[in-house]
């Protein structure tokens, strides 16, 4: 899925989210989305869209442009998935731009875990919580853009672009402008069972510690 950042928790492209959906706990159909589309992504081979060429098709009533008619027109079942997830990760990033910690731990399952670069795993939401607050209370201002998502196999990848300044008491009062991504396993309940983030650290260390 291709998406072009524009706005805090907001992304345009292939599948796109009209304004940025209220922030709350995701929908357990995001995890039947992921695995009819991590099913049509192949052995683990990224895959830039669903395969608009299979699944079933339902009906989607819309407005035709001239305002006088309502048609029902095919919508490939890949592309509702695709939405739904693209919908999931617009969420998790609103999540972010909130400041607000619970809510961005609101999106993973009980026990579910978050591994920054192969440090050790926070397990459980309120170490899910503690993580990122972490990055909240030392870059107050931060920004977080939905860039794409990248499915591969049984996970999928959420990128993101981050930008915070380090205006914490004792901080350096550099900003930070760095991009990354999510290794996302999506559990039963629809929530993030499994999250192994990755950044550059030597990169982000020489933007918030430059002279």
């Amino acid at each position: 899925m291709k998406a072009v950042p524009t706005q805090c928790g907001r992304f345009s492209g292939d599948t796109e989210v009209a304004g940025t959906p209220a922030i709350g706990a995701p929908e357990a159909s995001y995890a039947l989305a992921f695995s009819e589309l991590s099913n049509k992504s192949g052995s683990g081979r990224p895959s830039a869209a669903p395969d608009r060429t299979a699944g079933k098709i339902d009906q989607d009533r819309e407005d035709e442009e001239s305002g006088t008619k309502t048609v029902n027109r095919p919508r490939k079942r890949g592309t509702s998935n695709s939405s739904r997830l693209g919908e999931f990760a617009t969420r998790y990033t609103a999540a972010w731009c909130s400041h607000s910690a619970s809510n961005v731990a609101a999106f993973y399952s009980e026990s579910g875990s978050l591994t920054i670069n192969d440090g050790s795993p926070a397990v459980g939401r309120k170490a899910v919580e503690s993580a990122a607050q972490s990055f909240m209370t030392a870059y107050p201002d931060l920004v977080v853009k939905f860039d794409r998502l990248e499915p591969q196999g049984d996970r999928v990848r959420y990128h993101w672009t981050f930008t915070g300044t380090n205006t914490v008491p004792g901080g350096t009062g550099n900003q930070v402008r760095i991009s990354g991504y999510e290794d996302w396993k999506i559990g039963s309940d629809g929530l993030i069972a499994d999250s192994k983030g990755h950044y550059d650290a030597q990169d982000w260390d020489r933007q918030v510690n430059r002279r």
